[in-house]
């Protein structure tokens, strides 16, 4: 009798991690996400992304100030003609938004995201309101990607190398944040499509889109490279 029970057991268990992986394989959010939870491994991306923009953003406040004490500082992220960011220090660019530094409105940015990600990591949960407002600012955030990539590979052609690493930073946390928020239901059920469609494809998305960054860089810049050496 007890190995009848046993067995039925096993088999509840079995049919119901069958369903569990089905409905992650499909997109589908279980409960957690829907309740404003995230999984471990997004949260935990989030948390590492979010980091390496704090990081960046530090780099370039702290060559931002060295340059500024002293202009004819050599600084560490100016490589060569092509790969530096000293050209860019005092720029319209690098102030559009009430003559603050984009770093600085970075590092901002990243910071709060880091510690919403560990509040993730540790169980918490986000209101809607708070998940349409993140996949928001994750829009802003490819919109700008999409104008300084355009500045720095077809007007100025250059690369800062602490922009750069925001870049690839800030895609994956793009791609997360709107599939995330769009297949937990929290833009509305009309919305819960597309989000299990990006969620199933998230990795394809985030490296089509470092496809392209780096497909543009060759194409534009290519020539000045290979120039230098």
């Amino acid at each position: 009798m007890r190995n009848k029970d046993l067995d039925a057991e096993l088999e509840e268990l079995s049919a119901a991690e069958v369903e569990r992986r089905l409905q992650k394989l499909s997109g589908a959010p279980d409960a957690w996400q829907e309740a404003g939870g995230a999984g471990l491994a997004t949260a935990l991306c989030l948390a590492i992304c979010s980091f390496l923009g704090v990081v960046a953003s530090l780099g370039l406040i702290t060559a931002e100030k060295t340059h500024l004490q002293d202009p004819e500082a050599a600084l560490v992220c100016d490589v060569n003609p092509l790969i530096g960011c000293g050209k860019w220090i005092g720029t319209w660019q690098n102030e559009i938004f009430f003559g603050i530094s984009n770093s600085v409105w970075g590092l901002a940015a990243f910071s709060a995201l880091f510690m919403l990600a560990l509040v993730l990591l540790a169980r918490g949960r986000f209101h809607s309101l708070l998940w349409r407002v993140l996949s928001i600012g994750a829009a802003g955030g490819l919109l700008w990607i999409i104008w300084f990539v355009y500045e720095s590979f077809f007007v100025s052609g250059t690369i800062c190398p602490y922009c750069f690493i925001v870049w690839l930073a800030t895609i994956p946390i793009i791609v997360l944040l709107i599939s995330r928020s769009l297949q937990g239901g929290h833009w509305g059920d009309k919305g819960r499509g597309v989000g299990q469609f990006l969620v199933r494809n998230r990795f394809l998305c985030v490296f089509l889109l470092y496809g392209i960054l780096i497909a543009l860089g060759i194409f534009q810049l290519g020539g000045k490279f290979s120039a230098l050496f």
